[in-house]
């Protein structure tokens, strides 16, 4: 009965077969979305926890600069001191290296680590126990020679300029008392220097080149 009276009437079957798509449309469009919804929500379990105004946000900027401009000090005021020992010699002045520097920091990190002033030992982690191992850490072309000075003192960084100036011509006289260390400040064939320093443990390594990485 129902087909008849649609059939009987077209303006009525046209109306409700426009109603019927729309309400096709609508219900797919829901149930779409509804899928879509439960892909993109996160679980619980990987969901970061929220910040509270109780919780701390530790931010060492400050602690790292401090100690990279410490770094450099030293570095600058050792070659400093390093250089002045060349010139009385009348030998070529060296340049900074920041491979050699970085390579340098590492040993003396390590050094910090295993408590202990040293070139080579089985302390230090692999891969880093001996001058050999590390100087393999860098690229070279062609023949070079390098060679490694360590320090160590338990005498605290001064503040002053004055003081910390003093402090690496210090330690530069030590290593100058000192027949191997002192054979590798004025070996003649040195152009490059690099320095590492890490809690009174400092690291100069020196070399006839600059490393190519």
């Amino acid at each position: 009965m129902i087909v008849k009276d649609v059939l009987a009437r077209p303006t009525r079957f046209v109306y409700l077969m426009i109603f019927f798509r729309c309400f096709l449309a609508l219900v797919v469009s829901f149930l779409l979305f509804h899928s879509a919804s439960a892909e993109t929500t996160p679980s619980s379990k990987n969901t970061p926890k929220p910040q509270t105004g109780k919780e701390k946000v530790i931010n060492d900027t400050k602690g790292l600069q401090l100690e990279e401009q410490t770094r450099q000090d030293v570095e600058w005021l050792v070659l400093k001191w390093t250089n002045e020992e060349r010139r009385k010699r009348k030998l070529p002045a060296l340049t900074t290296s920041l491979l050699l520097g970085k390579l340098g920091q590492v040993h003396s990190l390590n050094q910090a680590k295993a408590d202990l002033m040293a070139h080579d030992s089985d302390k230090f982690p692999k891969g880093w126990q001996t001058f050999g191992e590390r100087m393999k850490k860098l690229r070279y072309v062609g023949p070079v020679t390098y060679a490694e000075n360590v320090f160590w003192t338990n005498q605290p960084l001064p503040l002053s300029s004055s003081g910390r100036s003093d402090y690496a011509r210090k330690m530069v006289q030590a290593w100058m008392s000192s027949e191997g260390h002192r054979k590798n400040i004025l070996h003649p064939k040195f152009s490059r220097m690099g320095i590492g320093f890490c809690q009174g443990y400092v690291t100069q390594l020196f070399a006839s080149q600059e490393p190519k990485n």
